[in-house]
């Protein structure tokens, strides 16, 4: 309750952001809908009608903002705490997007280490699919990047979160796929003059 995050990170330096301009006039009512059409002729009906109602969508955007704090793909300014839960550094250099996968990957890490959740961890990174081949008389295993040409995005925090799950005894290497040769042969000058030797890589 006392924490850093709670106190240093996220309610003082770091304040709930208001809720957006759009977002608030799409959830204010018209509250003189709810009144005799008589009054509509009051300017001081309408006018505190207009105010309570505006009032009233800032609460309910409100509301729902808070409420997307709950879940971890529409959380923005709550990410620290979800970070802070589950022991992840918070860097708010990096975008929303980047800090979310990192929250999921460390969630699915939790307990005992599988195949199956170093796959799921690598997909939730890099949206790539992939292959691990065991090397168990080296205590080595290869991520082998299947679906998906050179070098996916991401890779640093997936880097790190794989460090943090893997059994220390163990070690990995990334095998990435490009074009051969005989792929790219086919291909004329013109067609391929505008790009790069990199995107040529993945073709």
């Amino acid at each position: 309750m006392y924490s850093e995050d709670y106190y240093g990170v996220l309610l003082y330096s770091q304040p709930e952001p208001e809720p957006d301009g759009s977002v608030v006039e799409s959830l204010t009512p018209d509250l003189m809908a709810y009144l005799p059409a008589y009054l509509n002729a009051s300017r001081t009906m309408t006018e505190l009608q207009a105010v309570e109602a505006g009032e009233i969508g800032l609460i309910n955007a409100r509301r729902a903002d808070l409420l997307n704090q709950c879940f971890i793909d529409t959380a923005t300014w709550a990410l620290v705490l979800w970070e802070s839960e589950l022991g992840i550094e918070t860097d708010l250099s990096k975008p929303y997007e980047d800090r979310r996968q990192a929250v999921k990957a460390k969630r699915r890490g939790s307990g005992t280490v599988t195949k199956q959740m170093i796959i799921t961890t690598v997909l939730s990174y890099t949206n790539a699919d992939v292959q691990i081949i065991e090397n168990p008389a080296v205590y080595t295993f290869t991520l082998k990047f299947v679906g998906i040409m050179g070098i996916p995005p991401n890779m640093a925090n997936l880097v790190k979160t794989l460090d943090d799950i893997k059994p220390a005894h163990l070690s990995y290497t990334f095998e990435y796929s490009y074009s051969w040769w005989d792929k790219i042969a086919g291909l004329t000058w013109s067609s391929c003059s505008t790009g790069t030797w990199d995107a040529l890589k993945v073709y």
